[in-house]
C-alpha cells in the first residue's frame, strides 16, 4: 500500500500531486514542506507588495490572496494501492 498527497485549493478544488510515499509519515512530513513553501512564498510576495503598493494592489490584493488560497489550503493524505498505482502509470 501506499499513500498519495492530493490538495484541495480553495477548500474544494482537489489538485492531484502524484507524490506517492511508502508510510504516512513521509507524507504528512510533504504536506507539511508544502504548507512551508506556500508560507514563504506568500511572506515574500506581501514584503514585495508592500513596497511596491501601486502595481501590487495592495493592500486589497492581500485580502484576495488571504480568503482566497492562503487559509483555505490543505493537504490530505490517502491510502492507494499498488495495484491502483501500476494500472495509472505511476510509480
Amino acid at each position: 500500500m501506499k499513500w498519495m498527497l492530493l490538495i484541495f485549493v480553495f477548500g474544494a478544488a482537489p489538485f492531484k500531486t502524484d507524490l506517492v510515499f511508502d508510510n504516512l509519515d513521509d507524507c504528512l512530513k510533504a504536506e507539511a514542506t508544502m504548507r512551508e513553501e506556500y508560507a514563504r512564498a506568500y511572506n515574500e510576495w506581501l514584503t514585495w507588495a508592500q513596497a511596491n503598493k501601486a502595481e501590487a494592489d495592495y493592500p486589497d490584493s492581500d485580502s484576495s490572496c488571504r480568503s482566497g488560497s492562503a487559509y483555505r489550503r490543505a493537504g490530505l493524505a490517502f491510502l492507494t494501492s499498488d495495484r491502483a498505482q501500476r494500472s495509472s502509470g505511476a510509480a
